[in-house]
């Protein structure tokens, strides 16, 4: 239920907005890495592939063509990986943000927005393809929500895990008031 995509999802958000600001990129978001505790807190997991990234050079990933790996070594799992991280480019926050799309995609229609039979063609989907359409039981508040963490290039993505929970707040704050979403 949407109720449910947004309270997880805000949780979500919270915790990578958490990591951001110790400059912590998770770079390997995904759902598989998120258990909710029996008093239905989610707990992101699995920071085996973080990097702590210093501000000067977080600043620099938006800007320049640095690996953020150290070398060509791309890291992750292919269908939370976002395209510009296939395309070779460096990783910044907003990459941990499309992953957080593909996770509340997930939870809002039940499977991946990209599917493929190979890597190779869920790359290229991921790349060049637009994700699947989300039910019509998925309020338009949440699907534009992750339609802006699915987008394509990083500059017309949530630019904060903080701004992606504060769109979910303001809807859990709507739905509070005028009912389900």
């Amino acid at each position: 239920p949407s109720e449910t995509v947004l309270e997880i999802g805000k949780q979500l958000a919270d915790a990578l907005a958490h990591a951001h600001q110790h400059h912590i990129l998770h770079h390997d978001f995904k759902s598989a890495n998120v258990v909710i505790t029996p008093d239905g807190r989610a707990k992101v997991l699995d920071f085996g592939l973080a990097r702590q990234v210093l501000p000067r050079e977080l600043a620099e990933a938006t800007q320049s063509t640095i690996s953020l790996t150290g070398g060509d070594v791309l890291a992750g799992t292919l269908p939370y990986m976002a395209p510009e991280l296939l395309r070779g480019e460096p990783a910044d926050a907003r990459s941990d943000l499309w992953a957080l799309g593909v996770v509340l995609y997930e939870m809002a229609k039940g499977e991946q927005p990209f599917q493929g039979r190979t890597g190779l063609e869920l790359t290229t989907n991921i790349i060049k393809e637009s994700a699947a359409p989300l039910p019509e039981r998925v309020s338009p508040g949440v699907r534009a929500i992750i339609t802006r963490c699915l987008a394509k290039t990083p500059g017309s993505r949530y630019q904060q895990a903080s701004e992606v929970g504060a769109a979910l707040e303001a809807l859990i704050s709507t739905s509070a008031v005028s009912g389900p979403v």
